[in-house]
């Protein structure tokens, strides 16, 4: 708006005899910012394939469930004083954006200062790569662990951000201990390692 000189406005009469202020803007700036607009629709059309051929109810529900069961956005949210405070409700849906070591350390250490703690799941692939996983009936003392896959000695998480990576190991947040609960031995799935997140690091068990 600063860029509008006003002393050059004028009046015009649209098809019905109504005046009409007319702005001294190039209609050049607007064409130039829809193309860019749809330039950036386009890429995003084409990377998310799948929300194009949604309706817009189910989009609004993807992007409702994302921001809920997102150990991510949460706490980023909580670090900015924004609560959603349904971190942990009706979650069958990993989160699928994959992290480095540095980024999940972060991730779970604030996650398990969340006034709305659940021990958090976790997977780590064989390419040094971290999923994140909450399940609807998850407590602040125990993590449901999702289907899991064995092949050829290898296992696999089909319903994580990457079916086809063996997994390395996985694990769950603590609180208060790296011990592991009875409720942990009693799960442990023999052939693959387990660890339990607490202080900032990986306990192995």
């Amino acid at each position: 708006m600063n860029a509008i000189d006003w002393s050059q406005m004028y009046w015009v009469k649209d098809d019905d005899g109504h005046k009409v202020m007319h702005l001294p803007i190039q209609s050049l700036i607007f064409e130039e910012q829809l193309n860019r607009f749809n330039d950036k629709k386009d890429i995003l059309q084409r990377k998310y394939h799948r929300i194009v051929s949604s309706s817009q109810e189910q989009c609004e529900r993807m992007i409702r469930l994302c921001l809920k069961n997102s150990v991510e956005v949460n706490t980023k949210l909580l670090d900015l004083g924004i609560n959603l405070n349904q971190p942990q409700t009706k979650s069958r849906h990993p989160e699928l954006d994959l992290l480095d070591e540095p980024g999940v350390l972060d991730s779970l250490s604030r996650w398990v200062t969340n006034p709305h703690y659940v021990e958090a799941w976790y997977v780590k692939y064989n390419n040094d790569q971290f999923n994140i996983y909450i399940d609807s009936t998850n407590t602040t003392n125990r993590a449901w662990i999702p289907e899991l896959e064995r092949r050829n000695g290898e296992f696999y998480w089909p319903g994580g951000g990457q079916p086809d990576v063996p997994i390395e190991f996985i694990g769950h947040t603590h609180r208060y201990s790296p011990t592991p609960s009875a409720q942990d031995t009693a799960s442990y799935i023999n052939g693959l390692n387990h660890t339990i997140f607490f202080n900032g690091s990986f306990h192995q068990y």
